[in-house]
C-alpha cells in the first residue's frame, strides 16, 4: 500500500515522493538543454521559440499560482515507470521532448503532436522512449526503469493528420520489442460526463521547466468536461505533452491524455468511447505486429538451421558419388574391360548394354525402331554402354539386320555410331 498523502493534499493524490528542493531559475536555465516541447512544432510562435531556445523558460502550458507540483524521487515503482521521456526526432531533423504513458507491453499512448508534426514534415522520424527517466539537478540521466528503445512505427487519427483538430490530438507508439508481461501499465476507460465531474485528475510527465529527465507531478480537480476534452488547473509545462490524466484511487485509470495549455487551464483530449476503441485497435495491431516479428524470427532461424542441413547433405552426396566413381573404376580394372561414366542412365531390368530414354520416370522409354510419336518429333535418340548417340531410323535398321550376327556386347559397340 502506497503511505497515506501528506496533510492538505486532496485526498487521491500520488504518494510516493520524498524530499526534494526545487533547483532555482538559474540552476534550470543553466541545465535545460537546447529540446523544447512538442507543441511548439506545430504551434510555433517564433519569439517564445527563440527564447525558450536560448534557455527561458517560457511556454504555453501554465503554473497556476504557487508551483506544487512534485518531483518523483523514485521512477521505478509503479505507476511512474510505466511513464516515458520521449526525446523525439522530427522528419526535418528537429529535435523535441515529450511525454508517454504504457497501456499495454506493446504500446505507448502519446499526444498526436509527438508523433505528426505538420509543420516539420509529417509524421516523426523516431522517438526514444526512455521508461521512467530520472536524472539529477543538472539534467543528467541518472537511472532508467526499462531500457530505453527507439521507435519507428506510430498511430493517430485523421482528425489531427489530416485536419490539426486539437480535440483529437491524440496517438500511440508501437514499441519495437514488448515490455516484460508483468511490467504494468494503465488502464484505460471512457467515464460518463456526471463521473468526470468534480474528479481528482492526475497528471506525470516531464516537464521543459525542469531539469531534463526529471519526472513531476501534480493532481487538480477538474475544471470542465466537454464531449471531446477535460480541463483542469493541474500544474503543467511544455514536455508534458501526452502525460497521463489519471484515476490515482479508481486504480490507475487513465480518463485522458494532457495535450495543451493557456492562461485559464490545461486540457488534454478526454477518453471517449471511440479514443478507447483506437486504443484497443492500437494495442491489437502492435500486438500481431510482434507475433510476426518472433515469427519471423523463428523462421529465419529454421532457415538458417535447414541451409546448414543441406549444405552438409550435399557435401555427403558429393562424397558418395566420388566414392561410387572409384568402386567402379576400380571394379573395371580387375574386369579388364571398359567402365562407363555413373551418370550416365542405367536400367534395373535390362541388362547393362540396353539403351534407355530420358523420358521422365514412369513413361515407356522408346526401344528398337522409332515409335509413331517419335519419328513425328524428328528423331530418337538412345545411348549406348560407350556413351555414343545413334541418330536415325537407317541406324535402327542396320541393327535390325545385324542382330543375327553379332553377339550382344558387339552389337552394342557397333550399333551406335556418333551424330
Amino acid at each position: 500500500m502506497p503511505p497515506s498523502a501528506a496533510p492538505g493534499r486532496p485526498s487521491g493524490l500520488d504518494p510516493a515522493f520524498g524530499s526534494y528542493r526545487p533547483p532555482t531559475g538559474e540552476e534550470v536555465e543553466a541545465s535545460i538543454p537546447v529540446l523544447i516541447d512538442a507543441w511548439y512544432a506545430t504551434y510555433p510562435d517564433p519569439s517564445i521559440e527563440s527564447i525558450y531556445r536560448a534557455g527561458l523558460t517560457v511556454a504555453v502550458e501554465r503554473v497556476f499560482g504557487d508551483d506544487s507540483r512534485e518531483r518523483v524521487n523514485d521512477t521505478r515503482i509503479d505507476p511512474y515507470r510505466w511513464v516515458a521521456m520521449l526525446e523525439i526526432t522530427a522528419s526535418d531533423g528537429s529535435r523535441w521532448r515529450g511525454t508517454g504513458w504504457l497501456v499495454s507491453e506493446y504500446l505507448l499512448v502519446t499526444a498526436g503532436h509527438c508523433v505528426y508534426m505538420p509543420d516539420k514534415g509529417g509524421w516523426v522520424s523516431s522517438i526514444r522512449v526512455r521508461f521512467g527517466a530520472n536524472g539529477d539537478d543538472n539534467g543528467n540521466l541518472t537511472a532508467e526503469a526499462a531500457p530505453s528503445v527507439i521507435a519507428t512505427d506510430f498511430r493517430s487519427v485523421a482528425g489531427w493528420v489530416r485536419d490539426q483538430n486539437s480535440d483529437n490530438d491524440y496517438g500511440a507508439i508501437l514499441l519495437p520489442s514488448p515490455m516484460s508481461a508483468d511490467y504494468g501499465s494503465f488502464s484505460y476507460e471512457a467515464r460518463s460526463d456526471s463521473e468526470l465531474r468534480n474528479q481528482l485528475f492526475n497528471v506525470d510527465g516531464y516537464p521543459a521547466d525542469k531539469a531534463l529527465y526529471t519526472q513531476w507531478y501534480f493532481a487538480r480537480y477538474s475544471a470542465e468536461v466537454a464531449p471531446r476534452t477535460l480541463s483542469y488547473t493541474a500544474d503543467t509545462y511544455g514536455g508534458d505533452s501526452g502525460a497521463p490524466i489519471y484515476d490515482y484511487n479508481g486504480g490507475r485509470v487513465a480518463l485522458g491524455i494532457h495535450t495543451r495549455g493557456d492562461l485559464v487551464s490545461n486540457a488534454g483530449v478526454r477518453i471517449t468511447q471511440n479514443v478507447a476503441a483506437n486504443l484497443t485497435q492500437w494495442e491489437n495491431e502492435a500486438a500481431r505486429q510482434q507475433e510476426v516479428t518472433s515469427a519471423r524470427e523463428a523462421a529465419s532461424g529454421t532457415q538458417a538451421l535447414s541451409s546448414n542441413i543441406i549444405r552438409r547433405l550435399e557435401s555427403i552426396n558429393e562424397t558418395l558419388q566420388s566414392l561410387t566413381t572409384r568402386v567402379t573404376r576400380l571394379e573395371g580394372r580387375r574386369s579388364g574391360g571398359q567402365t562407363r561414366p555413373t551418370s550416365q542412365p542405367t536400367s534395373t531390368t535390362a541388362g547393362q548394354d540396353e539403351p534407355v530414354s530420358n523420358e521422365p520416370v514412369g513413361n515407356q522409354p522408346v526401344r528398337g525402331s522409332e515409335s509413331s510419336s517419335s519419328k513425328a518429333a524428328g528423331v530418337a535418340v538412345r545411348e549406348s554402354a560407350t556413351g555414343r548417340r545413334q541418330v536415325g531410323e537407317s541406324q535402327s535398321s542396320r541393327r535390325s539386320k545385324k542382330r543375327s550376327e553379332k553377339s550382344p556386347l558387339s552389337q552394342s559397340n557397333n550399333d551406335f555410331t556418333e551424330g
